[in-house]
């Protein structure tokens, strides 16, 4: 019970802090529930029922949008190996192709051989043409086939996010349900918090003044210890007395043993003494007796 006790005020306001991060994260967040509702609620609306794998106008033209973008993007890029190429480009690589074909065609001729007529020297120049046409011919083919498959990773693409976009709102939505209940269960807990604390405060208040009387009771106790010191520091003085006149007494009892025995013995002493006197008077009295009968009669 000595330890500090939380305060109220501290509390609520982390609920209210509590609160207010998650309002401002729900109108940050770029996933609003009222929004999603309408796009789904659209996209279903218009999905006809025969064919499931079907998109939206909207979302359509989004995937448009950003393919145009794409497009753009790879139209700026110098690497050699963008897939998109515009036919500006593609124009002048086929005029400059033609001239260096030309000129090496006319070059080798040059060195090689007789200058041929006007015609065949035509006819060289739009066979390499051709080539190169056919040439370009195929590698547009490649690029519109990879143009499509990265059309169909577009639709797969827009259906996922179509997916994930359901399943967000529903996370949203559940989640939201559960931060009304964490809410409601965090202020349940308040009150129950703020019964506990009036609770705890009285008997904090009934302690102190237990422990008011328990200091006034002290002052009286070391009163009563003093007073309980000195008696017994007398007491030590008497006993340190007592084993002294218990020396005394032992030493005495000792003295009286030897006089007992001596007693004792003075006793025996007297005893054989006091026979030996019998015998003796015994002995003279038969002397005597023996005496006057020695003696003459007179």
């Amino acid at each position: 019970m000595s330890g500090k006790i939380p305060n109220l005020k501290k509390l609520r306001n982390l609920i209210n802090d509590f609160d207010t991060k998650l309002t401002s994260k729900n109108s940050q967040s770029p996933y609003k529930t009222g929004e999603i509702d309408e796009e789904l609620n659209s996209a279903l609306r218009t999905k006809p029922k025969s064919h499931h794998k079907s998109y939206d106008k909207e979302l359509l033209s989004k995937a448009k949008l950003e393919m145009e973008l794409i497009d753009k993007e790879l139209k700026n890029s110098s690497s050699p190996d963008d897939l998109c190429i515009s036919s500006e480009s593609d124009s002048s690589k086929l005029s400059t192709s033609f001239h260096l074909t030309k000129s090496s065609a006319f070059s080798q001729d040059k060195s090689s051989k007789p200058k041929p007529s006007i015609k065949q020297s035509q006819l060289e120049t739009a066979l390499e043409t051709i080539k190169t046409l056919n040439a370009t011919i195929e590698d547009k083919d490649k690029k519109i086939s990879i143009l499509e498959l990265k059309l169909a990773e577009k639709e797969e693409l827009a259906e996922t996010s179509l997916k994930k976009l359901t399943q967000n709102t529903k996370i949203i939505k559940n989640s939201e349900k559960d931060i009304v209940k964490i809410k409601k269960e965090y202020e349940d807990q308040l009150k129950n918090y703020e019964k506990i604390i009036i609770k705890i405060e009285d008997e904090n208040n009934g302690l102190k003044k237990k422990v008011k009387n328990l200091e006034k009771d002290k002052e009286g106790y070391e009163e009563k210890m003093i007073g309980f010191k000195t008696q017994i520091q007398s007491y030590e003085e008497v006993k340190k007395q007592n084993q002294e006149l218990r020396k005394k007494f032992d030493e005495s009892l000792k003295l009286m043993d030897n006089l007992q025995q001596r007693y004792e013995n003075l006793v025996e002493s007297s005893r054989a003494f006091e026979e030996k006197t019998r015998e003796l008077y015994k002995a003279n009295q038969a002397l005597q007796e023996n005496i006057l009968k020695l003696l003459p009669e007179n």
